[in-house]
């Protein structure tokens, strides 16, 4: 059975010692929420890299990603056709 943990589950000062416990412990994975990282405007293509290397470099994956329309309550799925296009174009 392979166990993930969502990076909800800790805080920003926690992030090194909790990957560490993690791996420690036989998790293989991270779910990883973006705007646990980061908000919206501050996430770059550069900040994510270096987040996936220091789970990689804990021995973990990026296991998937949840929370990707988190604040962003003008996107839905199962709406008018404005809001479908606004949820596609979201992170384009």
């Amino acid at each position: 059975m392979r166990i993930s943990v969502s990076n909800l589950a800790w805080g920003a000062a926690s992030h090194a010692s909790a990957l560490t416990l993690l791996s420690s412990h036989g998790v293989e994975g991270v779910e990883v929420a973006p705007t646990r990282i980061a908000d919206w405007k501050a996430l770059s293509p550069e900040r994510l890299r270096a987040y996936r290397s220091e789970i990689e470099g804990a021995g973990l994956r990026v296991s998937s990603l949840q929370a990707i329309f988190f604040g962003r309550a003008e996107a839905k799925l199962l709406s008018d056709e404005t809001a479908f296009r606004l949820m596609s174009e979201a992170h384009a």
